[in-house]
């Protein structure tokens, strides 16, 4: 039997990397959902364990009386899609734009915790950024500031498989 050292980190990247691969191949939504909390998950812990900034589950924006049902909400597809046994019959609609900020975050929190993010990583990032402009801040609109309308015209028609075939020969 084979046996593989996998450190929390890298669970987290190999994690991600997995979700990014599903969601750019247009695959199960559920399980890029889980691979992304799951990875999210590690993150959180391991920046608050290093005396990182507070992250999503910690931000100062949730009120500290709202915090466990805020939380709730935010793991509930996560917990939905692993535990059965107090909602067995139970169906739950998932959101995927949820789905796909989760995976940026979880993508922001790897270069949080100091580690390089992967370049599938790279190529997400970029696409969650043009194509979701209003969750950026100024800093990280350069990518659409550095193409030219047609340019950005043609990329925000591509496919995601398409935007990532374009994305490894830039």
């Amino acid at each position: 039997m084979k046996k593989e050292r996998v450190t929390k980190v890298e669970a987290a990247v190999r994690q991600i990397d997995t979700a990014i691969k599903l969601w750019f191949s247009d695959g199960d939504l559920v399980s890029i959902h889980v691979l992304t909390s799951s990875a999210y998950e590690i993150i959180e812990h391991l920046n608050k364990n290093r005396g990182g900034k507070p992250l999503l589950y910690d931000s100062h924006l949730i009120k500290d009386e709202d915090r466990n049902g805020v939380l709730r909400q935010l793991k509930l597809p996560w917990n939905f899609f692993k535990h059965a046994n107090n909602d067995p019959n139970n169906v739950l609609v998932l959101n995927t734009n949820y789905t796909e900020g989760m995976l940026e975050l979880a993508c922001q929190g790897i270069k949080i915790l100091k580690v390089a993010p992967t370049e599938l990583m790279h190529a997400y990032h970029c696409y969650f950024q043009v194509h979701h402009e209003e969750c950026m801040d100024d800093e990280e609109t350069a990518m659409k500031d550095q193409l030219s309308p047609l340019e950005l015209k043609t990329i925000l028609e591509f496919s995601k498989s398409e935007f990532l075939a374009w994305f490894w020969k830039s």
